[in-house]
């Protein structure tokens, strides 16, 4: 018989079965074969391929019942084949084929957010667990990770679940990490690209943990939803929203809190020397690029305190400002004000957590580990590791930033290392 149908229909066609094989490609063996038959039933149809949108919408409703019919499975099942259950309210459902009418966005007003904004290895993580540990906080780990390797890609098409691609380029990056903010905010997670839904960041916080965990147990981008109740009812029912970010602008902060009033922002800052070697400890460059790269960071982080202090002086409600030394050396009083800033109870739960995390019995040793023996002494711990020469060059092409914010040049190698000679005067940016 011959093919009724055009060459690029039977191209897109085809294109199609391998994008659903692909994105299937980690079901078990159950999902398989429901898929395979859908798969086959698709193929089948090609040398009768119909011209119109009317006739092929019962095919479409006949493979979503084929969906709907393979999935459901009890959980037991799954339990029994050794998977372990996932013990979030039960909110998995197998044979609920969820869409995004299933998790409508929170209003805007309906609570308080805060954004942290801050620079790689600045100590971020600290500050957010310090949120994370209330129980009437939903805290999301740098969830722009990926969208901000994305950034420097030659036009990479992003996926989102319920929407068109988008092509992502550096000049929309901030816009397109803006709506991520936003959504998150709101719980509005099926809007949401991909990558951001499954990146591995998301089991870098307690509140995401057990949804990342759903995903590992249950992967493929169909899986996704099945998962989302997780994240969603979490979301949902906290009373303060947090989100850490790396380098995000700013001043694209401050356009975000604009057009959201329960959007308030903490502007995390942390001497640039110890910040910077942290960077070339972690791979982000070298020793031979410091000359450069402490001027670019320097410069960037004076426009965007510059930036905060004008914010400030129009609004102390909406921004804030923190020194990570100031938080490491006295952490309760510092905690205390952050919670202030945002509504949240001082508890002593609280105060019970914030000991843990800075009078461990010992440190935890990883990238973004936080709990430490002495917060204090973590903090000037890079005094004892930069060398002097190195050290110069940050403080040359830092000078205007330290005379902004009160940070001191270090007049030689005995001043560096003797940690009770303090490195920063207390101003009032």
């Amino acid at each position: 018989m011959e093919c009724r149908c055009s060459p690029l229909r039977i191209f897109l066609l085809f294109t199609g079965a391998g994008f659903v094989l692909t994105t299937l490609y980690s079901l078990n063996a159950e999902d398989l074969a429901i898929h395979t038959q859908i798969l086959s039933h698709m193929v089948t149809k090609i040398p009768g391929t119909l011209d119109t949108v009317s006739e092929q919408a019962p095919d479409e409703m006949k493979m979503r019942e084929m969906l709907h019919v393979g999935s459901a499975r009890s959980p037991s099942a799954d339990v029994n084949k050794g998977r372990l259950p996932i013990n979030e309210d039960n909110v998995i459902e197998d044979n609920d084929l969820r869409t995004s009418k299933d998790f409508p966005p929170l209003k805007a007003s309906s609570r308080t957010n805060l954004l942290i904004v801050t620079y790689m290895r600045s100590g971020s993580s600290l500050t957010g667990n310090m949120f994370e540990m209330d129980p009437s906080v939903f805290y999301v780990f740098e969830p722009l990770h990926d969208l901000k390797w994305y950034k420097w890609g030659e036009n990479i098409n992003i996926q989102y679940l319920m929407s068109r691609s988008n092509i992502m380029r550096e000049s929309i990056y901030t816009k397109v990490a803006g709506k991520t903010i936003r959504r998150i905010f709101r719980c509005d997670f099926p809007k949401l690209d991909i990558a951001t839904l499954t990146q591995y960041h998301m089991q870098s916080s307690p509140h995401t943990k057990s949804y990342h965990t759903c995903l590992q147990r249950y992967p493929g981008v169909l899986n996704i939803l099945k998962c989302m109740p997780i994240l969603y009812n979490r979301c949902k029912a906290a009373k303060v929203g947090v989100i850490k970010t790396i380098e995000f602008p700013i001043t694209a902060a401050k356009d975000l809190a604009t057009k959201d009033r329960t959007l308030k922002v903490l502007h995390l800052i942390r001497d640039p020397r110890a910040t910077l070697l942290s960077q070339v400890s972690h791979g982000r460059f070298s020793w031979d690029a410091i000359e450069e790269e402490s001027s670019k960071y320097c410069k960037k982080v004076l426009e965007d305190v510059q930036v905060t202090r004008q914010w400030y002086m129009e609004s102390q409600t909406r921004i804030k400002i923190l020194f990570y030394e100031d938080l490491c050396q006295n952490p309760s009083s510092e905690v205390e004000e952050l919670y202030k800033f945002v509504g949240l109870n001082y508890t002593e739960d609280t105060e019970i957590g914030i000991k843990k995390l800075t009078s461990a019995a010992s440190d935890r040793t990883c990238v973004i580990c936080t709990q430490r023996k002495s917060s204090k002494k973590a903090a000037e711990r890079w005094r004892g590791k930069i060398r002097i020469e190195y050290v110069r060059i940050i403080d040359r092409n830092c000078m205007k930033l330290y005379r902004y914010v009160g940070y001191l040049p270090v007049e030689n190698l005995d001043v560096l290392r003797n940690v009770s000679h303090p490195l920063r005067i207390i101003t009032h940016v």
